[in-house]
């Protein structure tokens, strides 16, 4: 019985191979081919009756006799060999009953052992073992041994004696052993207690080394998680890459934000995969000839991102073993923003040299308009104002006056200077203006000007840019026609009020279009530099606008919805004057004769030419010099023969020579009472806007009239009256 148990088991522990780990029980889904070929052959090697495969639950899932399949045992005998794991054998006669209540036709030992997985139990296997055969050999021995039962006997006998003879000289031979082992157990314990010695003083240098590799390995692990935590939190885009095979094997995460996948689509990916299709065989031969990115610095480098656009990166790259094995880490830098700059730093450079180019041509032709608007100031003196020609005198005047509020704009590109202010009032210059841009368009234009409108003090040729830039603006957005409308009125801003200025008396102008809108997440990048979303756009004119306004200490707001259209609101601060003052015409008719010697500094002849003739019929007399150093030598020689200037009218700017900025100073040093006045045609330069801070006591701006250049000197000097 014991024998069959062990056979049992023996076979259960190998069929146990044959499944795969249940979570429970095993059940029909794991009776596989393989098993059940198995079975089949061990039933005949092991001269099996038959045999059977259980469920946890008892239920019958195979048997070499199908008809058995599906039966549940729910014998008591069957309950311990699946709920505790013991074993359960039976011998059976041929013709008698199973423990499960079955005849066999054989004599028979029956066998339950447990299926054990691990700890767990998940079913049992029943095996009948068929011992007819044995049994049958049992029965002819017992019938054949009285024959030889004496012969045995006598054997047997004979065998003890020599057993004993055996026995008493093994003894002595043992008593002899036993020393010897004695002798040599003294001596193995005395190599043993050695080499336990050896042993503990080996034990604590293997203790130290293992001890030191540990804190090595430490610092390696702390070593890697840190070079990993750097990697990962780097700025730049960090691919590592097999040498050998191109193939990516590691990315931190800015890597997978300049490709926009994830790591398992990026990782196992060949690196020229990064790279646009265009591009592609470039970087493959790269790859090939150098085994990373070293490349002309002219070769630009892109990355495509999975959405299927470009970006521009850096690469630089570095080769290293890693556990034998050839890497090359590449780290990729995001350009786009420095090549953004890049951009605008280059735009910015054309702007400036389009500015210098801008500033140089207002200035000449300022000077070129002072000559023709101070003849035609002469012109109109010697001509009575009843006559036809002073009618055409005074309309080439306004051309002229026009022509200078060009320039001024033009100076304002170039040099984006401080607002050179006067008492203005604004009314004919929003019509005129808005009229003039949209002269010959399509657009209707609608202007609604408050008849009282309050005064400001403003740069009147800055604020016409102003509303030109708005109305253009509107022209732009209404390809199609519409209705441009301007309203000015006058407005009281109190403390209360969400608008973010002083309180006090305001003067409003609003430009509505009737335009698409604009979209909310552009409403506040308009008045950023270069900001455009038109195709020809320059993104400069609503920024020279917003900056202009802001230079004026006002503000300029923006109001828009989609399919209304956009509102544009300029505040300027009203004027603490409530009149204009007299006009120039006026002041002329009251001047008198003027006494003194007036020095002129300016390097065009013309300018000298029609300048000095203005002050002659002013009463003045007149001395020039065409630049700074020859002003000042007269200056010089005037205070030594005790014949001072009455005033000094100086040019800004004379190239390659001493202009008035420099001159004022050393004037100043020899006559601190010395009455200078600035002319210029840059006529938005921050001299003009704050002369008093440079040394000067009066401005007058090119192109004048007669009757600017006498109010100027009636400011400054005495001696007009």
């Amino acid at each position: 019985m014991s024998d069959a148990e062990i056979t049992t088991e023996k076979i259960a522990n190998h069929l146990v191979h044959y499944f795969e780990e249940p979570e429970d029980s095993i059940g029909y889904e794991h009776i596989t081919y393989d098993l059940i070929e198995e079975v089949k052959e061990m039933h005949l090697d092991f001269s099996c009756e038959k045999v059977k495969i259980f469920s946890k639950q008892g239920e019958i899932i195979y048997s070499t006799d199908p008809a058995d399949i599906g039966i549940f045992n729910t014998k008591d005998y069957f309950k311990p060999v699946v709920n505790q794991g013991v074993s359960f054998t039976k011998i059976v006669s041929k013709n008698s009953k199973t423990a499960e209540d079955r005849i066999v036709p054989v004599d028979v030992v029956e066998t339950y052992v447990p299926l054990v997985f691990g700890d767990k139990i998940a079913g049992a296997v029943e095996v009948y073992f068929d011992v007819t055969q044995h049994r049958e050999n049992i029965d002819q021995l017992i019938n054949t041994s009285t024959f030889i039962g004496i012969a045995v006997t006598v054997i047997l006998l004979i065998a003890v004696f020599i057993t004993l003879y055996r026995l008493n000289k093994n003894m002595i031979a043992r008593e002899h052993a036993e020393r010897e082992l004695a002798t040599h157990s003294d001596k193995l314990k005395e190599r043993v207690n050695e080499q336990t010695a050896e042993l503990r003083e080996a034990n604590i240098l293997l203790k130290e080394d293992i001890e030191k590799r540990e804190q090595t390995e430490k610092a390696l692990r702390e070593s890697e998680e840190k070079y990993h935590g750097l990697i990962q939190s780097a700025s730049d885009g960090i691919f590592v890459i097999d040498a050998d095979s191109g193939m990516i094997i590691d990315v931190n995460r800015k890597g997978l934000d300049l490709l926009g996948k994830s790591a398992d689509k990026i990782i196992g990916m060949h690196n020229s995969k990064m790279h646009p299709a265009d591009e592609m065989e470039k970087y493959i031969q790269l790859f090939k000839r150098f085994a990373s990115y070293i490349t002309p610095p002219d070769i630009a480098y892109h990355v495509l991102h999975k959405d299927g656009y470009r970006i521009p990166v850096e690469i630089s790259t570095s080769v290293m073993e890693l556990g034998g094995r050839k890497i090359i880490q590449g780290i990729f830098r995001d350009i786009r923003e420095r090549l953004k700059m890049e951009e605008e730093i280059q735009k910015a450079q054309r702007l400036e040299s389009a500015g210098i180019l801008a500033g140089g041509i207002a200035h000449d032709f300022n000077n070129l308009l002072t000559a023709i608007l101070g003849n035609i100031s002469l012109a109109k003196i010697y001509v009575e104002p009843n006559d036809k020609v002073y009618a055409r005198l005074l309309e080439t005047e306004k051309a002229t006056i026009r022509a200078k509020a060009l320039t001024q704009q033009l100076l304002t590109f170039a040099k984006g200077g401080l607002p050179v202010t006067k008492t203005v009032d604004l009314s004919n210059t929003i019509v005129e203006s808005a009229e003039f841009v949209l002269h010959g368009s399509t657009l209707k234009c609608e202007c609604k000007v408050s008849d009282d409108l309050w005064l400001v003090d403003a740069d009147l040729g800055q604020i016409n840019q102003v509303i030109h830039n708005l109305v253009i603006n509107a022209a732009q957005v209404m390809p199609n026609g519409g209705t441009c409308r301007l309203v000015a009125e006058n407005i009281l801003i109190h403390e209360s009020d969400t608008i973010p200025l002083i309180a006090g008396k305001y003067v409003k102008i609003s430009v509505h279009d009737e335009g698409e809108g604009i979209q909310p997440e552009n409403l506040g990048k308009i008045f950023d530099p270069y900001f455009t979303t038109k195709k020809t756009g320059t993104g400069l004119g609503l920024p020279s606008a917003y900056s202009i306004i802001k230079k004026h200490e006002g503000l300029l707001t923006v109001n828009s919805e989609i399919g209304e259209g956009t509102i544009f609101h300029i505040y300027l601060k009203a004027s603490k004057q409530t009149a204009l003052p007299e006009k120039k015409d006026d002041v002329l008719a009251k001047l008198s004769k003027g006494e003194g010697t007036i020095l002129l500094m300016d390097d065009e002849e013309f300018v000298r030419e029609i300048a000095s003739n203005l002050l002659q019929h002013l009463g003045f007399s007149v001395e020039t010099a065409n630049e700074g150093g020859e002003a000042l030598e007269l200056f010089k020689k005037s205070l030594a023969q005790g014949e001072r200037f009455v005033a000094v009218i100086t040019d800004l700017t004379v190239p390659g020579g001493m202009g008035g900025k420099e001159m004022v100073k050393e004037i100043k040093k020899l006559d601190q009472s010395a009455k200078v006045i600035v002319s210029s045609g840059y006529a938005n330069d921050p001299i003009l806007a704050n002369y008093k801070a440079y040394g000067f006591d009066g401005r007058v701006s090119k192109p004048y009239k007669i009757e600017e250049l006498a109010e100027t000197l009636r400011h400054v000097l005495d001696t007009i009256r």
